[in-house]
């Protein structure tokens, strides 16, 4: 009941917004993952607006503290505020990685990007997906992406996802994904900068453990320790696994010498690159680090349990470029034999395979689909 309540509400003061307040043709509105941080493909593109010194008012709608994030040229909006949905009304263009919610409305004159926060992915999503998806939920990503006046994709096999799964038809533009720029353009003093950020000296070993979500509870973390003292002989000591969960998950884990959490640091691509080895099981993160052919190990202790009860996958394991372990001992040993020359092989074969439009400038390509939208 709750809920109807709020989408009449919201519809009903986007409704007063559009009939008041008319539309400022430099204003563009970003959100990220319901309101989390300065992160994700946004990122990318607000950077390539701003060098491109278009004289636009940036704003990104947030939840907390992660106003602290932004920088100096983009402006913080409350999200799920009385005034995130009067800039939404007014804003020339809306950029959103995630669903927008129920009473959203978009009008005449106005532009909406959807740049979904997976590149590629594993688990089945949206539409292909909807046994295991809430009604409200498939409510929502329908309203969605009726308004969406454009998708990006970053692969053949993106776009043919985007394509049968969205309930979506209208353009899809194969500029690449920009957040995945990041993993081209790899910047020492960024990777400097991100251990700096997270407290790790300069000299140690980073593992990145990026497990994806689960609605059937927490992920099952009672074996870590077996995994520390493991990469403790790898590393004599000098390394640090960071612990990243799901942007939706609100699962998190105490720091200790050798793990922090890293689960709220706005930027995914950036922990990638600043990591020796990522760790992941079902998540889109493993095709990201096979863009910038960072070694990526694969731990799926529950895979019979997650195909149940949870989703089924895109691919099979024997598809994959990636080693793919069921314990945490054949994980060590996995990472302890990895075959850097043998992986890059394996890498360029798959991307190959699903027809990969990555080169890198992929933030430029949307820049200029939002400059042809702000000229008309």
């Amino acid at each position: 009941m709750m809920h109807k309540i709020k989408t009449v509400a919201v519809r009903f003061l986007m409704t007063v917004f559009h009939t008041v307040f008319p539309i400022d043709n430099k204003k563009i509105i970003i959100t990220s993952y319901y309101g989390k941080g300065y992160g994700d493909s946004g990122k990318y593109v607000c950077e390539e607006l701003q060098k491109r010194a278009l004289d636009l008012k940036v704003l990104w709608a947030v939840k907390g503290d992660y106003s602290k994030t932004l920088p100096s040229y983009v402006k913080a909006v409350k999200y799920g505020s009385f005034r995130m949905l009067y800039e939404m009304a007014t804003a020339k263009i809306w950029v959103d990685n995630s669903r927008k919610f129920l009473g959203m409305k978009k009008r005449k004159g106005q532009y909406y990007l959807q740049m979904w926060h997976s590149n590629l992915r594993m688990k089945v999503i949206e539409k292909d997906a909807r046994e295991h998806l809430p009604a409200e939920y498939i409510e929502c990503a329908k309203h969605d992406s009726a308004m969406a006046d454009a998708i990006i994709a970053g692969s053949d096999f993106g776009y043919n996802t985007i394509r049968n799964a969205f309930w979506y038809d209208g353009p899809i533009y194969k500029t690449g994904i920009p957040r995945c720029d990041e993993l081209f353009n790899i910047n020492p003093k960024t990777i400097e900068l991100t251990k700096e950020k997270l407290s790790i000296p300069k000299d140690y070993k980073v593992f990145l453990y990026a497990p994806t979500f689960r609605t059937e509870g927490d992920i099952d973390l009672s074996g870590i320790n077996t995994l520390e003292k493991e990469l403790c002989k790898k590393c004599d000591d000098k390394y640090v696994l960071l612990v990243r969960f799901h942007p939706i998950s609100k699962q998190r884990i105490d720091d200790t010498k050798f793990i922090k959490d890293a689960t709220d640091y706005p930027n995914m691509q950036e922990l990638i690159n600043a990591a020796d080895i990522l760790i992941t099981d079902y998540s889109g993160s493993m095709f990201d680090a096979a863009i910038s052919h960072k070694p990526c190990i694969l731990y799926t202790p529950d895979l019979e349990n997650y195909l149940k009860k949870e989703r089924e996958l895109y691919f099979s394991f024997d598809e994959l470029p990636f080693d793919n372990t069921s314990n945490l001992e054949d994980l060590a040993k996995a990472i302890a034999d990895f075959n850097k020359k043998s992986y890059d092989k394996k890498v360029d074969a798959f991307l190959k395979k699903i027809g990969n439009y990555e080169k890198g400038e992929s933030a430029k390509n949307v820049a200029d689909l939002i400059e042809s939208w702000l000229e008309k």
